[in-house]
């Protein structure tokens, strides 16, 4: 699979289970659904080993907070009421602004995701692969 790139369909077929987020909301409110997608134990086998070749060409900044190992919330809530106090302190203005990219990768043009991929050196199968779960993602998401 990762010298060619290729994943059979069998090991991409995912349950997706929708989860009520505010159980006193509408229920016929999709946007009060998060989803959850179950996937066989040799698929998340493979994005295991996926992730694991990849981490060393996928750096991020210090202060990204999430999908980060060791980094939750709670760390960015933290360090934004000490940006706040430090200013404060000093008797300065502090004007924050907020934005919520919580479907951003939803939206995002996955192509130049994975041109960004190939401009960090990555294995173009191993592109080849991450297109596989993301073509399959779409289809899924098409269907529901």
């Amino acid at each position: 699979m990762f010298s060619h790139g290729y994943l059979p369909p069998m090991l991409m077929e995912t349950i997706i289970i929708p989860i009520i987020k505010n159980k006193n909301g509408l229920v016929m409110d999709k946007d009060n659904y998060r989803h959850v997608a179950v996937t066989s134990v040799v698929s998340k086998i493979i994005e295991l080993i996926l992730l694991d070749r990849l981490h060393d060409k996928l750096g991020t900044v210090c202060n990204q907070f999430g999908f980060k190992s060791k980094h939750g919330t709670d760390m960015c809530v933290f360090s934004l009421k000490q940006v706040i106090e430090y200013y404060n302190s000093r008797s300065s203005l502090v004007y924050v602004c907020d934005l919520d990219a919580s479907k951003a990768f939803d939206r995002m043009n996955h192509w130049c995701l994975f041109k960004e991929l190939i401009h960090r050196g990555i294995d173009v199968m191993l592109i080849q692969l991450l297109y596989f779960f993301v073509l399959q993602t779409n289809l899924l998401c098409s269907m529901g």
